[in-house]
């Protein structure tokens, strides 16, 4: 639970452009 609410906090830093190469590799992981 903790780890899904850690990926979606990074994953707005990501789409903010802030970590766009850690971005990809969580939207890689949430994809499968």
């Amino acid at each position: 639970m903790l780890e899904n609410l850690l990926f979606t906090l990074l994953g707005s830093l990501a789409m903010a452009g802030n970590l766009p190469l850690l971005g990809s590799m969580i939207g890689a992981q949430q994809m499968s």
